[in-house]
């Protein structure tokens, strides 16, 4: 950019987005990493212990929903991402929960609109 020149308020947000973020470690970036070695191994099957928990938890929990024995209590909470660069944000969120249709978010922004 030029010294002179002034930034879209899509721009600002994307900046402001991209400050807030941080960087989730995976199997490369700790291999990269300046740690030992153990420390790379012990991360990895830390990640691993994780994957395998939440997958037994969603595995318990369809399967509950399915015998009609689980019963969600509450409202639930779904978070969607304010981003407008998002596959999913809150122009397209409603149908894809609701239908199971993806609609690109600049298509369904002009509807919206």
């Amino acid at each position: 950019r030029k010294k002179g020149d002034t930034l879209s308020p899509e721009e600002l947000l994307l900046r402001k987005i991209k400050k807030r973020e941080g960087s989730q470690r995976d199997r490369d970036s700790v291999l990269q990493s300046s740690q030992r070695f153990m420390d790379a191994l012990m991360i990895e099957r830390e990640m691993k212990r994780s994957r395998n928990r939440a997958q037994a938890t969603l595995s318990a929990t369809s399967q509950a929903f399915a015998s009609g024995k689980a019963v969600p209590k509450g409202i639930p909470i779904i978070v969607v991402p304010a981003a407008p660069t998002a596959p999913i944000n809150m122009f397209n969120a409603k149908m894809f929960l609701e239908q199971g249709k993806y609609v690109h978010p600049d298509e369904a922004r002009k509807v919206v609109r």
